[in-house]
């Protein structure tokens, strides 16, 4: 038996899990709510983290068009002190100016993504700092 947030299922015999992903909510303020989305995929055969850091630079780019704004991406550091890749951007919607986080970490064939989107109107350096040392966290089961 599988749970996923209040529901249960049994996938028929012999599936496995392929795919994970999560999605948390903040607590809400004036300008909106923070969000914190995992996900968990099968990497591409023999695919390295700066190349699958590139794709999604590209994808990232491709999608959010003239929106995405100040792109920087840099090595991370994990806590138990694996590394990974952060990219960091701001992106322009009709809702307001978002900041956002994207971590990978490749382990083997297994690549994991952090995405975590705040409101750059009330992104201060502290919460930054929060949103950063919970990517830190992320690290191998």
């Amino acid at each position: 038996m599988n749970q996923l947030n209040g529901f249960q299922f049994s996938p028929p015999p012999g599936y496995r899990v392929d795919e994970v992903m999560s999605s948390w909510r903040g607590p809400s303020t004036a300008s909106g709510s923070a969000s914190f989305i995992a996900q968990t995929k099968k990497a591409r055969l023999g695919a390295s983290l700066d190349e699958l850091t590139t794709e999604t630079v590209l994808e990232l780019t491709q999608s959010l068009g003239n929106g995405l704004k100040d792109m920087s991406k840099a090595e991370f550091a994990f806590d138990d002190g694996g590394t990974g890749m952060l990219l960091g951007f701001t992106l322009n919607t009709s809702t307001g100016t978002y900041r956002q986080y994207f971590a990978l970490r490749l382990h083997g064939d297994r690549l994991c993504t952090l995405t975590v989107t705040a409101s750059a109107a009330s992104l201060d350096q502290a919460q930054a700092n929060a949103l950063l040392t919970s990517i830190a966290s992320l690290r191998l089961a």
